[in-house]
This record gives structure tokens, sequence and C-alpha cells, in this order.
């Protein structure tokens, strides 16, 4: 049996009250479909339906499926579910997954990232905002425009995989508010097909032959799974997991170590919290780990993840497990002058990669499938570090200094001995066992360098002997930083910096104001016992 409502607003077999309801879509009920249906999905009359006809099919989920209830008994939920209700739906064995408290600490987290991260991509949270209500009706990341859809924000969402297409919850608070403003917004042309699982309606939307997208209602939460066609899932399997969840995975000791970090990174129940089972992931039959990848991917074991934001700061830490131990990351680690850490304080610019990029990518290009090495020019720079106090590109003068781990080490001084007459117009002194060379040409700041082993050593308006008393020296656990402090100078500074890779001088505006609406940014990769730990922290 099959019913079916066509574009031309018929309904076959139903009788004329039903016809005069139909919507402009094709809605199949029943998993055997007629073949006049079957050609239908495989050659819908309108096309290809525009980005926006996902929202068409949660639309006519939520206006014309039944309101079923949610799955009841089996007694009391885990605790954790109390806290991220999301996870209610999420079986034990779920690959990973991303909870939150409430659906506006899920917003919250976005806005930060798209204005921080966002710059390098010239984007920001209010432009997507603007964009998204353009094309959608919407703001995406407006919690108001949420909530007058019918969204429950004081409730937390959760997204999940028991292989690697995603599942979705998200609690209603209005449903028939949420059914009337998605079916505003809904395209033509949409074919769906509505199956029967648990006594609720499944629906699904193929907009292509590589995904499907289905959905359900379960009480008052939205339930949706983006299937990926090649992981060959068993059908209604995504459902039939999520309905029989009852909170498996927050009850795993897995969580519960993920909320432990949380707790003790962030201190508080994290806002966010998120588990990556890397594992299990890797033995996804569609994941084809080569084997020289093994020694860098399967080495890790859980990784974490845990979020917080709020109108002051965005913190956000990721933990990744190295059940074998970190020897081998270690052993990347480079040294850095005795004098670096204390010279480097307060600067508004700190970027360091401590580590040889040139092994690291190495080892991570088999996972990638790419030559990272040739790629990124590793071959002639393989790490370093640099700070900056001061710049006046006008008056040819700095203070600040850098390291390089250079391919040739000899690469610098080669360089400045093309310049005629620089002989005349340098001289070389000894700091301890190390030879540094004093350079006062014209066109250029008065600047010194040196070499330490491997390591090129140069530094503007800072005295080499602060920073070289010493020597070089292992630097510790932490392999990279970013730090910024950009409203330590005003706007002219940065546009003296930035005039080279940004070119633009209307584009170099709009990324110096986006940076200047932060008081902090620190980046940071660290080794910390079995694990890698990487700290975001950004402050309004």
């Amino acid at each position: 049996m099959a019913l079916s409502w066509s574009d031309d607003g018929g309904i076959e077999g139903a009788p004329e009250t039903l016809r005069e309801k139909s919507t402009p879509a094709v809605h199949h009920v029943g998993v055997r479909p007629t073949p006049h249906d079957l050609a239908r999905l495989r050659h819908p009359a309108r096309g290809r339906p525009p980005a926006v006809a996902a929202l068409a099919a949660v639309a006519l989920a939520l206006a014309c499926g039944p309101r079923a209830a949610a799955p009841s008994g089996g007694g009391a939920l885990p605790p954790a579910v109390a806290d991220y209700a999301g996870l209610r739906w999420v079986p034990a064995d779920a690959t990973y997954v991303v909870a939150t408290r409430r659906g506006e600490d899920a917003l919250a987290l976005l806005r930060g990232a798209f204005d921080g991260l966002g710059m390098l991509a010239d984007v920001d949270a209010a432009e997507l905002g603007r964009a998204s209500r353009q094309e959608l009706g919407f703001d995406l990341l407006s919690a108001d425009d949420h909530a007058a859809m019918g969204v429950d924000l004081q409730r937390g969402i959760a997204v999940w995989s028991q292989g690697l297409g995603p599942s979705l919850a998200v609690p209603r608070a209005d449903p028939e508010r949420m059914a009337g403003e998605v079916a505003r917004r809904r395209g033509p042309g949409t074919v769906i097909q509505v199956g029967r699982l648990r006594d609720v309606d499944v629906h699904t939307w193929r907009p292509d032959r590589e995904v499907a997208l289905h959905w359900a209602i379960a009480g008052d939460w939205l339930l949706a799974h983006l299937e990926v066609v090649a992981e060959g899932e068993v059908d209604g399997a995504w459902f039939e997991g999520a309905w029989a969840a009852r909170g498996g995975l927050a009850a795993t000791p897995d969580l519960a170590a993920a909320l432990d970090e949380g707790r003790r990174r962030l201190g508080e129940l994290p806002p966010l919290v998120g588990l990556v089972r890397v594992p299990a992931i890797l033995a996804h039959p569609r994941v084809l780990e080569p084997p020289a990848c093994a020694s860098t991917l399967g080495a890790l074991g859980r990784l974490f993840v845990v979020a917080a934001a709020d109108a002051a700061a965005v913190r956000a830490v990721m933990v990744a497990e190295v059940p074998g131990g970190i020897d081998g990351l270690r052993a990347l680690a480079r040294p850095a002058p005795a004098g670096w850490a204390k010279a480097r304080a307060g600067a508004p610019l700190v970027a360091e990669l401590g580590l040889d990029a040139r092994a690291a990518a190495a080892a991570l290009g088999p996972c990638l499938e790419e030559d990272l090495v040739a790629g990124l020019g590793l071959d002639q720079v393989r790490g370093g570090r640099v700070f900056v106090h001061a710049i006046d590109t006008s008056r040819l003068e700095g203070r600040g200094a850098a390291t390089a781990e250079l391919g040739d080490p000899r690469m610098l001084a080669r360089a400045l001995s093309e310049i005629p007459g620089i002989g005349f117009l340098s001289k070389v002194r000894a700091i301890g066992p190390h030879d540094i060379t004093e350079v006062n040409a014209p066109g250029v700041p008065r600047f010194a360098y040196g070499q330490l082993g491997p390591t090129t050593v140069v530094a503007v308006g800072v005295a080499m002997d602060d920073l070289l008393v010493g020597g070089m020296v292992a630097a510790g656990d932490e392999l990279a930083r970013l730090e910024l402090r950009p409203r330590a100078w005003p706007e002219a500074t940065w546009d003296e910096l930035l005039a080279f890779p940004v070119g633009r001088a209307r584009t170099r505006a709009a990324l110096i104001r986006r940076l200047r609406a932060w008081s902090r940014g620190e980046l940071t990769l660290a080794l910390e016992g079995r694990a890698l730990v990487m700290s975001a922290r950004g402050e309004r």
C-alpha cells in the first residue's frame, strides 16, 4: 500500500477533503511505495531542491506527523542526563558525542568561535547572522530567533554517532510554533518518504545518492540523522539506537572521565563536553588507516573536549590521551634560549612552534595522504619562535626577537654576505661560547644574530645577553603557543604589521576591527602526563 502527495496537489486514493490539504511536495507513507513513487524519488519533477529544503523536510514532519510520545520505562536515567538532557538519546557504544548543558551554551560558544577563529576566514558572528537571516529568514546564532521557532534553549542538545554519520537531538519548547516557523521556510519540490518505527513516523529526504537525512518527533524532542550511504547502515538503526539508549553513554566511565576533565580545566561542570573514541573510529570499515599512519593516529586513545563561554571570555580545552606514553612527542620538542620566557613576558604578539615541524608533518602526512613536508616548505624552516613588544616601521625601530630551526643553518649569514660592505657595518662579539654578530646597516633596524647549533637567534631592541646567558635549554612541556594582546597596540601599529600579509587596506581594517574586539587571546599545545593538551582562551 502507498499514499503519495505530488506537486499537482492531488493525493491518489484519498478523499476530497484530504486532497485539499495536500502540500506541494511528494510525501510517501509506507515501506513499499508504488513504482510511480520510486520513479518520483529518482527523478523529482523540479530537480535538486535548494539548500533550505532540509528545513522543508523537518517542517513536514512537524506539521503533519503525529505527536509521538518519548519512550518510557526501563528504570531511572543516569545522573548526567539531568545536566545534559540530550544524552538521553546517546547509545553507550557511540563513537563520538558532543553535548551541551543548555542550547544557549551552544550558541554562545559558536558566536565566540566565529568571532575568534572566524577572523582567519574574514567572517565573524554578526556577518554570519546577517547572511543566515538573508538566506534562511533567521539568525543561526541568535538565541531569540531559535526561541521564537520553538526550540527549548534551557535544555541541552547532543550530537553523536555510532559510526561516522552524525545524529542530533534538539529539545522543543513549543512544537506548534516550531512547525509553523519551519513550514514557512520549506522549499518546493522536496521528495519525502515516511516509515513507521516504534509507533513513530520516521521521515527521510534524499538530496542525492551519497547522503540521506532522516528525522522523527519523539515527545518534545526532534531527532535527526545524516546518513552517509557508503557507510552501509541498516535501515532505521540510528533511530532504534537512540530510542533504546536511555542515556547509555552517560553511564560510562568514558563520559565520567570527560566531565572530570571539564571540572579540572574549567573549574565547573563544563557547559559543553565532547568525547571521541579514536580507536573505535579507526576500527570502522570506512576508515582506511594507512599502515604508515599507525604510529600517529593509531597511538591515540580517548579525546575529550570541554568548553565554556560568557560575555567576558571563551575557554576550550582538548585532551588527547596517548596510552603508550608521550616519549615520541617529547622527542619532537626543540630547545629555546634560556632567557626567552622572561623576555617575551607581556608581549602583544607571541607565536611559537617549539617542535620539529618537519618530523611531525612527515609522520602525519600519510594519514592525510599528502606530502606535508613539501607542501608546507618544511625542508627550509622546521620551526621557530617570535615575540614582538613594539614595532615602528616608519622609524625602523622595534623590540622583539625570533628563533628559527633552518634546514640550512648558514642561510641568514650567507644572505647577509651578499650586502655590499656588510663587514664594515657589522661587529662580532662573544656571549659565552657563542659568537654574536651585531648589524647596523641602512634601510633595516639595528639587529643582532647568532647561531646556536641548529637554531638561528635574531633580536631587535632586545639584549642578546639577556636571551642567551645560559645558552639553549629544554623548553619544558609546551610545544606551541600563540598569544595576542590586540588592544596593547593602537590600530596604526597593527596596520603596519599586517600591511605585507594583508595587502588590501579595506580588508586589513576589517580584520583589525575584529581583532581589537578582544583584549587577549591565547592558544597553547603542551604535553601532560600521558596526554597532548590544547588549550584556548579568548577575553573580550
